[in-house]
């Protein structure tokens, strides 16, 4: 706990934009004057998306995973959100979510939630319906956010806490959160979570869909005009479900920009310790770094960038990411949602054009383990997202991960058509 005093203390001196730090909410325009308001000048919202999934899997049976079939999975994932008005400085959000699978069922969805089809590949989109967001929010204290209940977390970039959107049901948090911004240009973010929603909470027959946790979090930003913004967090895991979960991870994060003649030169840089924590069976010291660099401008942006996940000979003491938007990270084909036990290092760039109301990125990946001098693969990744009046859009993507087979790391081709629309 001394490193998490030093820690914040350190940020609030440096004081003088705000951490990237986001919740998945809007703050109610409409205020209510009288108790019939609250819901008469709530707001509503749903949200559509239909998506075909086709996935080749050529993994090895060594690897842990059978599948003898391509998958194919058309799903429509439907969310229903409302809000209420703010009355007396309070609100309540909640979300409802449904996956429904239609036509193809040619999928393991996983986690046993599919356990007649386990020799298809996996598409982890299980069937079912679920409560994912149901909180208070009081913003009754000058500066100062206040969320009470099941919610949405996303810290930073979400390589350590996210909601893993790009799954047709997200993952959410039984939690309390604190946000302040009382100092000029810091923000101060704690939260307390007691309880894990993964993506397969829709789903009752999954395994471990929801997590009893104990987690402390604490996230400070502050600008150091002008030379950037830090961010300093301390995560504290203590997963009762899956004690290999449990960690502590103290880390700083600095990002800075600078405009160059309608180009913008920007870059982040990371590093983060872990360690074991309560009921974690491993003791084990495991370090994390990143580092990107990237220049945006006349509708092009191009970023080159390492990650490093270290690990150990031994097994099981490689550095772990559990409450991660782990397809965010490391390739969409997500070869690497766990880290091997000789760590992983990602080189990867990417270049994304965005012409016409139409995006285009290309993505490259070489992985290489942290220890031993070894190769995993590489992998090539393609995505396209066209909007169209002003609700809708359509996205078609592909993934080609080429891998070495004596990591069992086999070849894997992902393809994923998605229609979408969003009525506010």
């Amino acid at each position: 706990m001394l490193r998490l005093f030093i820690l914040c203390w350190i940020l609030l001196i440096a004081a003088p934009s705000y951490s990237y730090y986001q919740k998945d909410f809007n703050i109610p325009h409409e205020i209510a004057q009288i108790p019939e308001d609250i819901f008469l000048l709530g707001k509503s919202g749903i949200d559509l998306r239909f998506r075909n999934e086709l996935v080749q899997d050529k993994s090895f049976e060594a690897f842990g995973v059978y599948p003898r079939y391509a998958g194919q999975g058309l799903t429509l994932s439907t969310q229903l959100n409302f809000q209420t008005a703010l009355f007396m400085d309070t609100f309540v959000n909640l979300q409802f979510d449904h996956v429904a699978a239609l036509l193809s069922h040619h999928f393991n969805s996983g986690h046993n939630s599919t356990p007649d089809k386990i020799e298809y590949a996996q598409i982890p989109d299980p069937k079912g319906t679920a409560l994912t967001q149901a909180y208070v929010g009081f913003l009754g204290i000058p500066d100062t956010w206040i969320l009470l209940g099941r919610q949405s977390i996303l810290l930073d970039n979400e390589r350590f806490v996210g909601k893993e959107a790009f799954r047709q049901t997200p993952q959410t948090f039984d939690a309390i959160t604190l946000v302040n911004r009382s100092l000029k240009n810091v923000e101060f973010m704690y939260g307390y979570i007691f309880q894990v929603n993964s993506i397969w909470q829709g789903n009752p027959c999954a395994e471990f869909a929801f997590r009893q946790n104990s987690d402390h979090f604490l996230n400070v930003s502050s600008e150091l005009a002008p030379f950037g913004t830090v961010v300093g967090y301390a995560y504290l895991i203590d997963d009762k479900a899956l004690p290999f979960n449990s960690t502590s991870t103290f880390g700083l994060r600095y990002l800075d920009d600078y405009n160059l003649s309608n180009v913008n030169f920007y870059y982040v840089a990371e590093f983060a310790t872990q360690r074991q924590y309560h009921n974690q069976p491993i003791h084990f010291n495991a370090f994390y770094t990143h580092f990107l660099a990237g220049l945006q401008g006349y509708g092009v942006d191009f970023k080159l960038g390492q990650e490093i996940l270290s690990g150990n000979k031994a097994q099981a003491k490689a550095f772990r990411t559990p409450l991660a938007s782990k397809h965010e990270f490391n390739g969409a084909a997500d070869r690497f949602l766990n880290t091997p036990d000789l760590g992983l290092i990602d080189w990867y760039g990417e270049l994304l054009l965005n012409y016409w109301n139409t995006e285009l990125s290309v993505e490259y990946h070489r992985f290489d383990s942290q220890r031993g001098n070894a190769s995993y693969g590489h992998e090539w990744d393609f995505a396209i997202t066209r909007p169209f009046f002003k609700y809708y859009y359509l996205e078609f993507s592909f993934a080609d991960f080429s891998g070495r087979n004596d990591f069992y790391y086999a070849d894997v081709q992902k393809i994923w058509m998605t229609a979408g629309v969003s009525f506010p």
